[in-house]
């Protein structure tokens, strides 16, 4: 899995500000949300809080979760009052509703089984088309999905069967 500390960390929100597959997602997770207001929300990793204004905007609660102290320290910047964890995925209880972004496709097939699997209730999971293979091996079942256009990208809503 990649390293987001030092320069890297610092530059994430620029680097990816203009890439159309980042920009993608953060709509495409935005309106998720809002359509679903959930009350309480664990963003695993939450990196450097790219979801936090629409957190603050639906009302709920919020985790949020990394393993870079240095993404955790410019979310923590961003001056909302979320609480924020370091500590790895695997290590902890999931929420019944987790968003999970740009973190799918950086895992081996073992960890992404192990992730779904510590799946409480709701997931909301950016993907590529593989993650499809292990959505039924995991016992989630997908309520709805979103695909970007020309590319093999997707949103997807995963419930607890």
């Amino acid at each position: 899995m990649r390293k987001y500390e030092g320069e890297r960390a610092a530059n994430y929100d620029k680097e990816r500000s203009k890439n159309s597959k980042y920009l993608w997602q953060q709509q495409t997770i935005e309106s998720i949300l809002r359509s679903f207001r959930p009350e309480a929300v664990m963003d695993v990793p939450v990196g450097t809080g790219r979801f936090f204004p629409v957190y603050k905007e639906i009302g709920c609660k919020v985790l949020g979760v990394d393993v870079s102290q240095d993404m955790l320290d410019i979310a923590e910047d961003k001056g909302f009052d979320f609480p924020l964890l370091k500590a790895d995925v695997f290590t902890i209880d999931l929420w019944d509703f987790v968003v999970c972004t740009r973190f799918f496709g950086h895992m081996r097939p073992n960890q992404k089984v192990e992730l779904l699997s510590k799946v409480a209730d709701t997931m909301v999971l950016s993907h590529g088309p593989d993650g499809y293979l292990y959505f039924p091996a995991s016992g989630l079942m997908i309520v709805g999905t979103h695909k970007m256009p020309e590319n093999d990208i997707y949103v997807s809503i995963l419930k607890r069967k």
